[in-house]
Order: structure tokens, then C-alpha cells, then sequence
């Protein structure tokens, strides 16, 4: 249904009316693509069209049926199951995304069972309060192991429900069916939704947009049509919504833009509209940081409210590669593995990017409360997600925006063709049409498949990767030491995947050194090894996730653990060690240690050097590394 206060176009640049269901005809009415056209606008403007792309959604999806169980999915399982063979780590079966929780006896308890590495400071948390997701996968762990594609169907059905949902919301909110149809079919197609709809662990980013699409419709239900149940049911859906993941937050960005641009209500009117869900934000804040959920001390997250400053330079970085990469070409994804100088260059990129878009949607913002109302809602929906590296995979809200602002602009264009317009506007705007069409109904759509599996690509070879240690019986007394890993979560995940694929596991698993930097280990005794690693140790992001620049290093900085002891040398400029000391408990050459390290392709066997020697690793290609260790 369409909102009756929507702004009539008649009498401006080009003749526009409500609820248009065939386009503005061009030249031959009989002709083969007036056909067509008005074929493919009798499909988009379809009652059913719901149903149709959630049934699309699902099939690009489908692919993620093959893939099995990745990376983050082992620690869930592994949570889900109580940490079994982990003694200190009792905690609540919907607490399985609670990586490390700031409680330093859980925290030891993970350092010594290598969940966590060794540098791990007692304060740091990853944790994160998500009840409902949890219990969709306790019920993929408890009941449907190991038909790991059952649980991947799991997913597509929610998947299909969100897309379902998306274009029921574009129907009552946008004008023209055929639109709505445009804007429901593009958000489904959306190659940024391939990881959320593929990858077990990011369920949830599917179920907290799924709830924040039923608050909008309920919310505009409830002011729109006064109908009074609205409120309240959208009351419920948020706090289902957050019970499922923090993401719902960024529904807030949509009400908050309703609010400004929708709502005909006095002032006041429409602030006590938002009077419920802020009570109900304001009680889960208070939960979720009373019962100590939240991330701390990680180099991946930027809290807002332990770290204001960091976490507005985070919004100045991340939001123009985030809108950049719904809108147009060039992936988000790619951010974390680039250089700190090539980062400011995909954010500026973003950035230009994203100021074009919006001057091509100018002359609709300024007509158009609807399209204010999408748009304010798409860059405010993304601010909660900049707090973490950017990613397609945080894009949900953002793309509800998006797609329906994309929807209107082609509507608008494709009107104003044939208007006494300037040839130079009408050129750039049927240039903009044929790039959104080629971006997200032929690029996106073909490449949803690949996205959906992409996380196997890494899944696949950091588990390759850990085939290659030694797996037979005895290496359950055994401490595998790693000189160097690709990445501080490539130990940690020998200890889960080993537990779900039911092989033997090591006692310890050690990395001295992460990332694909140069290592050189000096022998200094029959105990000691002075590791230094190139670029200092823990650079972002391959040993940031669990301590980051908010806790430093100091010289002689001493790091106590079960088997070994490491202290600070030297440290680089950013106070991350150069050089750090490693004393183990036993002879190097002791049979309870076995070495290993990151090699130029792949993980394989690393004595420690003879005394006075040293062994050196060079530079390794993270690409060239990964693509040998895929099987």
C-alpha cells in the first residue's frame, strides 16, 4: 500500500503518477522490447513477487548446501556442547558466542587449553549476548549432526524468509508495485548477503535484520494507519531482534529517519513514537553490560562506548568502503588485507564514490520524502556495524536502503527519458541506470554463488593447513610449537575442528609468531629462543583479534603460560615486541615439542635451530599460501 503522503510528481521535471504499472512508452508500442519491458514490469509488480524472490534468494544460496562446517562454526558446536573436554569453561549452552569473556579464570582456562593465544590479557572479551541464534544452532548441533547441508538449509529457509519479508515492506512502502518488485528482487540477488546466508556462524545476521524488517512494517502499520497493535508487535519484534544478535540495533537508523522524513504526526507525536524502543534499548544496554557481555581489548573492534575516539575514526574509515561497497564495485571485504596506505585509499575511493551516488539521487532526495527516508535510514543502519572491520557480510540494513533508493532512481530515470531535460543529465542518468542494472541484477546475482562459499575458501585451507600437524595418538601429550601461523586463530581452531572432525588433540598448540612477515629464531640455550619477527609481532589483523593497540607492550614485559615463558626484547614505534624471548620449560629438542611453522606455501616441520644457529622464515604470499592449502 502506498503512503498517502508520498509527494506527488506531477507538474515537475517529468510527469510521474501513483501506482504505475507499465512504463512510458518509447518508440513502437508493438515492438519486441516494449514487450518485454512490459513482461518483465507484469512480473515485478506480481502479488506473489514475495514468495518468487525468496525462492531466487534461496537458489543463488544454494551452493553453501556443499560446504559443510567452517572456522567460526567449530567454536559454536564446540560451545553448544558445553567445551567438552575443557574443564573451567561451564557456561550456558546459548552462550556459545562467547569467544573469551573477560573473566580472567575463564580466560586462563582458555590460554592453557589454546582457545585463546598465549598473549591473551585476562580482561579480554569477545562476547557476545545472541540467545536466539544460539538456539538454532543447538538445535543444528544437538539434532541434525552430521548432515551438516540440513543445517545449511536451515539457514536458506531464514534467508528466504528475510528476502520474503524485504519485499512485503518495499510493497507497502514504495508507489509504483513494479518498483517495490525491482527493489524486493535486487536486495534478494544482493551478492553482499552470500556469507550471512552461507555460513552457519553468520546466521544471525539474518535473523536480526529479518526482526528489524517486521519492526518497520509493524511501526508503520502502528503510525500510518493507527493501527494500534503496531507498536506494540514492533515492540516485540526489537527485542526479539536483539535477543538474536547487537546488529538489530541498526534498525534504530530506519525509526529514527521515519521519524524525521515519514511520520505526520506533531512533534511530539512522533518522539513518544520512539519512546518504547529506546526503554527496550536502554534495558538491553544495561543487561549486556551488567552480565559482561560486550568485546574488549581486541584489535578488531572499536567499542563506542569504552572507546568513543577510536570508534569515530573506525565511522570516518569504514563508512565509505561500507556504502561503497552496497551501492557500487569494488568489495569491502578486501579492506582488512590491505595496507594501512592502501586502506586510506579504499576508504577515499569509498568515499568519492558514495558522494557521487548521492548526487545522482540529488533531484530525488529533494522531491521525495520517501527516498530521504531510505536514504538517512541506509547510512545511520550502517553506523553501529562500523565498530568492526568492513564487510559485505554487514549489510543487511544497509542494503534495505540501498536497494529500494536504486529502485527509485531507475523509476525516475527511465521517466525522464523522454523530458525536455539536458542531454548531458539524461546521458549520465541513462548511464547510472545501465551500471546499477549490470552491478546488482547480472554482477551480483551471478556472483552469489561464489559468495556464498566463499568463507570455505579460508575455512578450507586453514583446516588443510592443521591436517598437516601431527594427528596420531600420542600428540595428545604432545605441545605443537608453530615459529610462525598465518594467523592468531589458526592455533586456537586446532583444538574445535579437531573435536568436531572426532581426531586426536594436541596438548598445546603454540604460535610465536603470527602474520606472513619474515621471522628469524635465535638459539640462545638449550631453552630459549629469541623470535624476531619483521614488522613487529601481532600486526593487524593477523594477531590483533584478541589484543589489540588499546594494551601495548612494554619492555621486559614478561607473559607467563603452561610451558613456556615470553619476554619483551624490544618493541616497534606502535609499542608491538620486535623481538620477544621464549623460554620453554623443557630442552627445545625435548620429544614433548614438536615444531612446525608457516612455510612460503605450506605449514610443515620446523626444528628449532642448533645452538648459536638460527632459522629464518622469509615473507610469505597470504594468497599463495591459502591457494596451496586448499584441497
Amino acid at each position: 500500500m502506498a503512503l498517502p503522503w508520498r509527494l506527488d510528481r506531477a507538474g515537475k521535471e517529468c510527469a510521474m503518477t501513483r501506482n504505475v504499472s507499465k512504463p512510458v512508452p518509447t518508440e513502437g508500442d508493438g515492438g519486441r522490447m516494449e514487450k518485454l519491458t512490459a513482461a518483465a514490469l507484469s512480473w515485478l509488480a506480481h502479488p506473489r513477487l514475495a514468495i518468487r524472490v525468496a525462492a531466487i534468494g534461496m537458489l543463488l544460496a544454494a551452493p553453501s548446501l556443499l560446504i559443510g562446517v567452517l572456522a567460526d562454526d567449530h567454536f559454536i558446536r564446540m560451545g553448544v556442547l558445553g567445551y567438552p573436554g575443557v574443564p573451567g569453561l561451564e557456561t550456558s549452552r546459548l552462550d556459545c558466542f562467547s569467544f573469551c569473556d573477560g573473566v580472567p579464570e575463564h580466560n586462563h582456562a582458555r590460554i592453557d587449553y589454546c582457545l585463546v593465544p598465549w598473549w591473551t590479557p585476562d580482561h579480554a572479551n569477545l562476547s557476545f549476548f545472541r540467545p536466539m541464534s544460539a538456539l538454532t544452532h543447538y538445535i543444528d548441533f544437538r539434532f541434525l549432526e552430521p548432515a551438516w547441508w540440513v543445517m545449511h538449509l536451515h539457514s536458506l529457509l531464514w534467508y528466504g524468509i528475510l528476502c520474503a519479508a524485504a519485499a512485503l515492506l518495499y510493497r507497502r512502502m514504495l508507489t509504483t508495485p513494479w518498483v517495490a518488485g525491482l527493489a524486493g528482487l535486487l536486495y534478494a540477488v544482493d551478492d553482499a548477503h552470500g556469507i550471512p546466508a552461507g555460513w552457519l556462524s553468520n546466521r544471525n545476521a539474518l535473523l536480526t535484520t529479518l526482526f528489524g524488517v517486521l519492526v518497520l512494517i509493524a511501526h508503520d502499520a502502528g503510525r500510518r494507519k493507527a493501527w494500534r497493535p503496531g507498536i506494540l508487535l514492533a515492540t516485540l519484534s526489537l527485542i526479539a531482534g536483539l535477543t538474536c544478535g547487537e546488529a538489530t540495533i541498526s534498525v534504530g537508523g530506519y525509526l529514527l529517519a521515519y521519524m524525521l522524513f515519514l511520520d505526520k504526526g506533531s512533534i511530539k507525536e512522533r518522539i513518544l513514537s520512539l519512546v518504547p524502543y529506546g526503554l527496550v534499548v536502554l534495558v538491553y544496554l544495561t543487561y549486556y553490560r551488567m552480565h559482561g557481555y560486550g568485546t574488549g581489548g581486541s584489535g578488531l573492534y572499536r567499542d563506542p562506548f569504552s572507546h568513543p575516539g577510536a570508534y569515530l575514526l573506525a565511522v570516518l574509515m569504514y563508512l565509505p568502503s561500507l556504502l561503497h561497497a552496497q551501492v557500487g564495485l569494488i568489495p569491502a571485504n578486501i579492506y582488512a588485507l590491505l595496507s594501512p596506505f592502501w586502506q586510506f585509499v579504499h576508504s577515499a575511493v569509498g568515499m568519492a564514490a558514495s558522494a557521487v551516488f548521492f548526487l545522482l539521487i540529488l533531484p530525488l532526495l529533494r522531491r521525495d520524502p520517501l527516498a530521504r527516508f531510505l536514504a538517512a535510514g541506509m547510512v545511520l543502519a550502517s553506523l553501529p556495524v562500523c565498530s568492526t572491520l568492513p564487510g559485505e557480510r554487514l549489510l543487511c540494513f544497509t542494503g534495505l536502503g540501498a536497494m529500494a533508493l536504486i529502485a527509485l532512481f531507475i523509476e525516475e530515470a527511465t521517466k525522464c527519458w523522454k523530458s525536455p531535460q539536458r542531454s548531458w543529465r539524461r546521458t549520465v542518468d541513462k548511464s547510472a541506470v545501465a551500471f546499477f542494472l549490470v552491478a546488482h541484477a547480472v554482477i551480483a546475482p551471478l556472483s552469489m554463488p561464489f559468495s556464498s562459499i566463499s568463507t570455505s575458501f579460508f575455512g578450507n585451507a586453514f583446516e588443510h593447513g592443521i591436517s598437516r600437524l601431527p594427528s596420531d595418538p600420542g600428540v595428545a601429550s604432545k605441545s605443537i610449537v608453530m615459529i610462525r601461523a598465518p594467523a592468531d586463530v589458526f592455533p586456537t581452531s586446532v583444538r574445535p575442528i579437531r573435536l568436531t572432525r572426532g581426531q586426536t588433540i594436541p596438548r598445546h598448540v603454540w604460535a610465536l609468531a603470527t602474520g606472513p612477515g619474515a621471522v628469524k629464531a635465535t638459539r640462545v640455550d638449550p631453552y630459549t629462543l629469541d623470535v624476531w619477527n619483521e614488522g613487529g609481532f601481532f600486526s593487524f589483523p593477523y594477531g590483533t583479534t584478541f589484543r589489540g593497540p588499546q594494551d601495548p607492550f612494554e619492555v621486559d614485559e614478561v607473559l607467563r603460560v603452561d610451558g613456556f615463558t615470553a619476554t619483551v626484547l624490544s618493541i616497534t614505534d606502535d609499542r608491538r615486541p620486535q623481538v620477544i624471548r621464549f623460554r620453554f620449560d623443557v630442552p627445545l629438542e625435548d620429544p614433548s615439542l614438536a615444531w612446525y611453522a608457516m612455510g612460503l606455501e605450506r605449514t610443515e616441520p620446523c626444528p628449532p635451530p642448533t645452538a648459536g644457529r638460527e632459522v629464518y622464515l622469509p615473507h610469505a604470499d597470504p594468497l599463495k599460501w591459502l591457494l596451496a592449502n586448499e584441497p
